[in-house]
């Protein structure tokens, strides 16, 4: 197969990273673990690579937030579509559907001041 091209983050992330760097967000000591795991042999969650796409959503609900009504409308519109989204449904799913697995039940937990 075709190996992934991975992105560097462009120059918006590389702007980023140099104020990081000059301690604009704090002392290296607090910024140099997010310095470390964001180069790009430590980035295994790909924030490099997502960066850009993180800018352009992010830009695109900055300007939808500037119309008031439409930003409401939106709003109520994704929050009505989430009806069959939930984290429990979707481990559950999951563990059903992906993993071929039953929940287990945990015992219920004894009440303060008892003991087992």
């Amino acid at each position: 197969g075709k190996a992934l091209e991975l992105s560097d983050g462009g120059e918006e992330l590389k702007a980023v990273l140099e104020k990081v760097r000059a301690g604009e967000f704090g002392p290296g000591h607090d910024v140099d673990p997010i310095l470390h795991v964001l180069q790009p042999e430590n980035d295994y969650y790909l924030v490099r690579h997502d960066f850009q796409g993180y800018l352009d959503a992010q830009r695109r609900a900055d300007e939808l937030y500037r119309d008031q009504e439409a930003w409401t409308r939106q709003s109520i519109l994704i929050t009505a579509g989430m009806g069959t989204f939930s984290t429990d449904r979707t481990i559950g799913q999951y563990a059903k559907e992906i993993w071929g697995i039953e929940p287990c039940r945990r015992p219920e937990p004894e009440p303060i001041g008892r003991s087992r």
